[in-house]
């Protein structure tokens, strides 16, 4: 319960961080691709970075 209680929002991530990244959403996710520059930047960055994303 402690790593849940510290976890990282998506603006304060980075894919420098993780190996890979997951969003764990569902359709939501689809929405939020288009228009959360956050999200955008944290997938962005982990293709970059040759990570896996799910």
């Amino acid at each position: 319960m402690v790593a849940l209680a510290n976890t990282v929002e998506r603006p304060e991530a980075s894919a420098a961080d993780y190996d890979p990244t997951f969003n764990p959403d569902g359709h939501g996710l689809l929405w939020e691709l288009t228009k959360d520059a956050a999200s955008i930047a944290l997938l962005e960055d982990s293709n970059a970075a040759g990570n896996k994303s799910a």
